[in-house]
């Protein structure tokens, strides 16, 4: 999924990456800082609830290029991913990462590092909130 072709609002993600395998998600924030994610296991989608999306291998990461680190899950930590009915890509199951709907239009995307070894919530944005204006989800085979 390519956001300039696809659009920045969650039902394209989700249409874009459920069932989907595993995916690497790269964003870039308004702010011009690039990071993202790597997902072991398949989003699911949720019709009224949160869902996890459980990872046994512990290979998930979160990761930041501009500083060139990854984020490991943290050990016996097993939910890598989440799924909300309102948001698009949720990292973490206390939402380390979230990228909410329409994320080029407001500030509800956030950071909240506590699955993750992230040290704090500015390691992958500078900043907790922030507005996205690109991201793009590879397959990875």
């Amino acid at each position: 999924i390519n956001a300039e072709y696809g659009g920045l609002m969650r039902k394209t993600f989700i249409q874009g990456v459920t069932t989907k395998g595993r995916q690497l998600f790269f964003f870039k924030t308004g702010e011009g800082r690039r990071a993202g994610g790597y997902s072991a296991q398949p989003w699911t989608t949720p019709y009224r609830h949160y869902s996890n999306v459980r990872d046994h291998t512990e290979s998930s990461f979160l990761f930041s290029l501009d500083s060139q680190v990854a984020f490991k899950l943290k050990p016996g930590h097993l939910c890598s991913a989440a799924s909300d009915p309102g948001s698009g890509p949720i990292f973490g199951q206390h939402s380390d990462l979230l990228i909410s709907s329409n994320c080029n239009n407001n500030r509800y995307s956030y950071t909240n590092p506590r699955d993750y070894l992230c040290p704090s919530p500015t390691s992958l944005t500078n900043s907790r909130n922030f507005v996205v204006t690109e991201y793009e989800v590879w397959k990875v085979m």
